[in-house]
């Protein structure tokens, strides 16, 4: 049988093997849980990042890509005016 020293009492409480065991299990989970907790922090941080990364980047592709329809829109006009014209003959 194993003492323990309570601190609030400062007796001598006696405790067997299979409590102490369950304690060291517990307080090993609970530090697995922390460690596991932090690592969740750090991928949800880094993806969110990656995601404000990649929104920026879609207003800026979508800019790019309306300037690029009204510079082609009308050239796709007159082709197919062109086009039409050709087919008419």
């Amino acid at each position: 049988m194993i003492y323990r020293l309570t601190a609030k009492q400062f007796v001598y409480v006696p405790v067997n093997r299979r409590t102490i065991l369950q304690g060291a299990l517990c307080e090993f989970l609970q530090v697995q849980d922390i460690k596991d907790a932090r690592l969740l922090a750090s991928e949800i941080t880094t993806k969110g990042a990656s995601l404000y990364d990649l929104l920026s980047r879609e207003v800026d592709l979508r800019v790019r890509h309306l300037i690029c329809l009204h510079v082609f829109i009308p050239i796709i006009r007159k082709l197919c005016i062109v086009f039409i014209l050709l087919c008419c003959r």
